[in-house]
């Protein structure tokens, strides 16, 4: 019989406490045998909350942001490819009027 914050936590179900692991943010209850999840809610318990933190404070970037010089450089590499594609199609028409020109 595990008690803990005022909370017996064997007397409920499992649905129950699978939906007390969700409501703290826990991980990977879903599989887990009701000893384990008493003993994940009750670890829970005994640490203190931790205060959510904007992403941008901690330096996470959530999106790849494009910035000016790579909007630039992506423009060049898409002239730059077609250039090449260009003189790839004139070297072959080149190659084919030789052919033409020997027979």
């Amino acid at each position: 019989m595990t008690i803990h914050n005022n909370i017996d936590y064997s007397k409920i179900k499992v649905p129950e406490l699978k939906q007390l692991c969700r409501e703290r943010g826990l991980w990977g209850y879903s599989r887990k045998k009701k000893s384990e999840l008493i003993d994940c809610l009750n670890n829970s318990d005994a640490k203190p909350p931790v205060p959510e933190i904007s992403k941008r404070t901690t330096g996470v970037q959530t999106k790849r942001r494009r910035t000016d010089n790579w909007v630039k450089r992506r423009g060049q590499k898409k002239t730059e490819k077609q250039e090449r594609k260009s003189l790839q199609e004139g070297r072959r028409n080149e190659e084919e009027e030789k052919k033409e020109r020997r027979q």
